[in-house]
């Protein structure tokens, strides 16, 4: 009984993702500049039981694991207005294959077990247009409610950028 999320993207939005899609792996072949592509956001409504949102939706992944094909994408969506699903304004959805199957989950339940911040990490049911995409998981972006959620204080947070790390065996 895992929850269903239905995205209902307008065919000139797939279009653009598609576009995104093809550009992304074409700058990854030519290994132009630093082998980051930077996708476009769309407009998409997300329904969830009953209720329906506003969002923007991207394609996302640093890694070609994340794009490289249509049935596996993964995406990024960030809610509009007061728009909340899961009590999230902002979260992934990648084929549980792009973060190691159920290896991932037990790590983020490792990591509230020992008291550390511990991201929301769910298995969803996921549907675009009314087609099954089949089983995706649902991990939470870092920002203000996770903070507070894991009772810790709001302040900056950092990250690294990934594509540094990305061919690193080119020099």
């Amino acid at each position: 009984n895992l929850p269903e999320l239905n995205l209902n993207i307008i065919f000139k939005n797939i279009v653009k993702l598609e576009n995104d899609r093809n550009k992304a792996l074409k700058v990854e072949e030519e290994k132009i500049g630093i082998n980051h592509y930077i996708f476009s956001e769309v407009p998409i409504t997300v329904k969830e039981k009953d209720k329906s949102y506003k969002a923007d939706l991207r394609l996302k992944g640093d890694r070609r694991i994340h794009y490289e094909e249509k049935k596996h994408s993964s995406y990024r969506l960030d809610f509009k207005g007061n728009g909340r699903i899961f009590n999230m304004k902002k979260f992934s959805l990648m084929k549980p294959r792009a973060r190691n199957y159920i290896h991932e989950w037990i790590f983020h339940e490792l990591l509230g077990e020992g008291g550390l911040v511990k991201l929301k990490y769910k298995f969803v049911n996921l549907n675009i247009n009314g087609k099954s995409e089949g089983l995706y998981v649902l991990e939470e972006s870092f920002g203000k409610t996770l903070l507070e959620r894991n009772k810790r204080r709001n302040g900056p947070i950092f990250s690294l950028h990934e594509e540094f790390s990305i061919f690193l065996e080119d020099g």
